[in-house]
């Protein structure tokens, strides 16, 4: 028994199929590279936002030592040349603090209620610095003693 012959469409069209898939193959390459560029992209910048709130919580942390002991700030008052430094290491990173006297405000006072009291000014400066990555930080606090002047 004879099979019947199919006939197929147009013979024209033969392989238009094929290209159709490839564009779209290409158009998905294209979408797929551009994402993993993206990624990358997004990747670095969430290493670098770690890598600066690292190097300032190692300042804060640097400064925080020394205000609690690291320092004594009776003697920077006293000896108004003298600069403390301190260095710190947490994991693997290093911290640095510089304890240096900044000025006296005895000159300052008057015969106010509200003046009778003056205190030396300190500054504590934290830095840190990632070398690996570049980020770094640098926070200043200033300390002062009060101590009442004669009113």
């Amino acid at each position: 028994m004879r099979q019947p012959r199919l006939q197929f469409g147009n013979r024209q069209q033969r392989g238009f199929v094929l290209v159709v898939c490839l564009v779209i193959l290409l158009v998905l390459t294209v979408l797929g590279v551009n994402n993993m560029g993206t990624g990358n992209l997004e990747e670095r910048m969430a290493s670098n936002s770690q890598s600066k709130l690292t190097t300032f919580q190692n300042a804060e942390s640097a400064i925080e030592e020394t205000y609690d002991g690291g320092v004594d700030v009776d003697a920077v008052i006293s000896n108004t040349a003298l600069t403390v430094t301190h260095t710190y290491n947490y994991s693997g990173k290093t911290a640095t603090t510089t304890t240096r006297f900044i000025s006296d405000n005895s000159a300052n006072a008057t015969s106010s209620n509200l003046n009778c009291f003056v205190g030396p000014l300190v500054e504590i400066q934290g830095d840190s610095s990632s070398a690996g990555t570049g980020a770094q930080s640098r926070l200043v606090l200033g300390v002062t003693k009060i101590a009442p002047e004669g009113c």
